[in-house]
């Protein structure tokens, strides 16, 4: 029950209670009138009498009005909490708006992933080439120094692209396939090399995708004439080589 409620029922008691003195006044009044008194003495007729509902009116005016001020004196009560999905303006409840589902962004083809946008769709995953197979910018059987890759272990498949030290020249990239190395006749120079590691073969252009691993090897690699140089790329603590990683757009 809310207050103002009980407030105004308390109000309503005690003009029920402040009228019971005159009601029962009334009555012993009017049983007196019924009953003969010689000894009673005659009112005195110094002014008009009061009439039986004013003593009734009055006890009751005073019960509200009390019950009126206790009302208006009682503090605000804090606004109740609205349910969720529902706001309050200007007193009236009404439902909140419902807003259209959100609807995903269009393919631009852009390749650059954020919020709402999605990610670009790679092309059909291609067979990888056989070991050893790859695009060579030379002349491989007029070559007499040979180039010798170990992969590391569980690095999936690799590419290795090696490039001039000087003009960043493609000389050849070539497939290793996990698990083996590779072997291939390289023209006597300084070299750059680039590696690629992953498990799904995309291609040429999109290599191994967002998925595969890219770096670059930034110690200089020279090759002697008539000489075979063998590149080990497996971690160890007495390794010589260093790299850093880059992405696929810098391989």
């Amino acid at each position: 029950m809310d207050i103002p409620v009980i407030w105004m029922a308390i109000g309503v008691v005690v003009g029920v209670l402040a009228t019971l003195p005159v009601l029962r006044s009334l009555s012993a009044t009017r049983h007196r009138g019924s009953s003969p008194d010689t000894n009673r003495s005659p009112r005195p007729s110094g002014g008009p009498s009061r009439p039986w509902w004013a003593g009734i009116c009055e006890p009751i005016a005073f019960a509200l009005l009390a019950g009126f001020l206790g009302y208006c004196a009682l503090p605000d009560a804090p606004p109740k909490p609205l349910p969720p999905g529902e706001t309050r303006v200007q007193g009236r409840e009404r439902p909140a708006p419902k807003l259209p589902p959100e609807q995903p962004l269009p393919d631009n083809g852009g390749g650059v992933q954020g919020r709402g946008r999605p990610a670009p769709k790679l092309p059909p995953e291609q067979p990888l080439p056989d070991n050893g197979d790859g695009e060579f910018h030379f002349d491989r059987t007029a070559e007499a120094s040979h180039l010798i890759i170990i992969p590391g272990p569980g690095e999936g498949h690799t590419v290795v692209k090696v490039e001039g030290w000087g003009d960043a020249r493609a000389v050849c990239w070539i497939v290793i396939r996990h698990g083996q190395s590779a072997e291939t006749t390289i023209p006597p120079g300084s070299y750059r090399l680039k590696v690629a590691c992953g498990e799904r073969w995309y291609g040429e252009g999109r290599l191994f995708g967002p998925d595969g691993s890219y770096s670059v090897i930034t110690n200089e690699i020279r090759i002697p004439v008539r000489t075979d140089v063998t590149i080990s790329l497996i971690s160890s603590v007495a390794g010589t080589l260093e790299g850093r990683r880059i992405g696929i757009k810098d391989y």
